[in-house]
């Protein structure tokens, strides 16, 4: 664990030493999580996973995709021994 003493600028904003962004693999806009607890301060790489919004077009494409063809839920229902 290394330590460094870093001074808050007039905006609230730090700055995170060039060789700890570097060993961590911090990008520039890459963006962080910060905890606290008392007086300690934590911070982490945030995990950000992708979010795609569907259109319209696309929800009703993908559920007419999605359907079963007529006399395929019988089939299926058949081969599995159930009745509901």
């Amino acid at each position: 664990m290394g330590r460094n003493i870093v001074l808050v600028g007039k905006r609230g904003q730090v700055t995170l030493p060039a060789q700890i962004r570097k060993t961590l693999g911090i990008k520039e806009g890459e963006p962080l999580i910060i905890e606290y607890d008392g007086e300690k301060l934590i911070i982490r790489k945030a995990m950000v996973v992708p979010v795609k919004i569907y259109s319209d077009e696309e929800v009703e494409s993908y559920i007419q995709e999605d359907t079963l063809k007529e006399g395929e839920r019988e089939k299926i229902k058949k081969h599995l021994g159930t009745s509901s």
